[in-house]
């Protein structure tokens, strides 16, 4: 395989047409063809469908499609090293709840005046190791309770990546100033299950939640009044303004409190452990500034875990 070969293949995915890609890169539409024909018998896969539309990438072609992109955008970076100053670059991902305010502007004080480009992505479990594996970010912070960790172990193992926990905790019961339960020392699950509950939409993983147990009935069941949010400022808002709840962990309880007003309250007749921490490609060194990030993660988070 050359790299000329997934140029070719690049152009004509974004195209959608043969005919209109051997235009753009000056080459004969024959010629096109058979480099896509041989790149198919290299790699023992299929990568486009054809009807009398043109053409469709297959779920191979996807796949490839996204790897290609990355590996010519790394490329072009390489080329550009020996002709201009280069911004060093950090992505991180991680799950929204665990995006600290405080943690992001000590990152912004200490980038402010380095050349960086500074990627963060919020995103769901699975969004986030699917993230490190194909290198869109360095770095992913996750959260794992017992339910999910043989199954997310599994996924990391096939993936290559290495979790390192950080801290861990049980849940808790944000609510806000509008909340019968505000002014209480402690709740008790029963009587958060009187109120709606804010969370995020399920992905593969927070699906297993569905498995814990609450007074003999699982917990999805006895969440009655449930809305699906991707968006933690729509989240914060109703927890400020109405008598819902969110389930989560202490860790950002001094921001949204003193910030906000959002309390953050024990549950006296429920446990569910919480264990967060940051995922990152086996082998692979981190660069200066994913390590700069570590530490500001460990220093905001970190606590039980040595």
């Amino acid at each position: 395989m050359q790299l000329q070969q997934l140029y070719y293949f690049k152009e004509t995915a974004e195209r959608g047409s043969i005919n209109k890609a051997a235009e753009a890169l000056l080459m004969t539409q024959p010629n096109l063809s058979r480099s896509l024909q041989k790149l198919e018998e290299e790699l023992g896969l299929k990568l486009f469908s054809r009807d009398n539309k043109g053409i469709q990438l297959t779920e191979e072609g996807q796949q490839l499609y996204q790897h290609t992109c990355g590996v010519l955008e790394r490329l072009e970076i390489i080329k550009r090293m020996s002709r201009e100053e280069i911004p060093r670059m950090l992505s991180v991902s991680a799950f929204p709840t665990l995006t600290s305010t405080r943690m992001l502007q000590e990152l912004y004080k200490w980038y402010r005046e380095k050349s960086i480009q500074f990627t963060f992505r919020e995103r769901r479990l699975s969004e986030i190791i699917e993230d490190v594996h194909q290198l869109r970010s360095e770095v992913g912070v996750i959260h794992i309770n017992p339910i999910q960790q043989s199954q997310v172990n599994c996924l990391l193992r096939n993936k290559q990546l290495e979790f390192h926990p950080v801290d861990t905790d049980i849940w808790h019961v944000y609510l806000g100033p509008n909340s019968p339960l505000y002014e209480r020392e402690a709740v008790s699950i029963e009587d958060v299950f009187k109120y709606t509950v804010l969370r995020y939409p399920d992905d593969d993983f927070s699906i297993l939640t569905s498995h814990a147990m609450v007074n003999g009935e699982s917990l999805r069941k006895r969440t009655k009044r449930v809305m699906l949010f991707n968006n933690e400022g729509a989240i914060i808002s109703l927890l400020r303004t109405t008598d819902a709840v969110m389930f989560g962990m202490r860790w950002k309880n001094r921001e949204l409190y003193s910030e906000l007003g959002i309390a953050c309250k024990p549950i006296l007749d429920y446990r569910m452990e919480i264990t967060v921490g940051w995922v990152k490609r086996q082998k692979a060194p981190l660069s200066p500034e994913a390590e700069r990030f570590i530490s500001v993660l460990k220093r905001h988070y970190g606590g039980q875990i040595k």
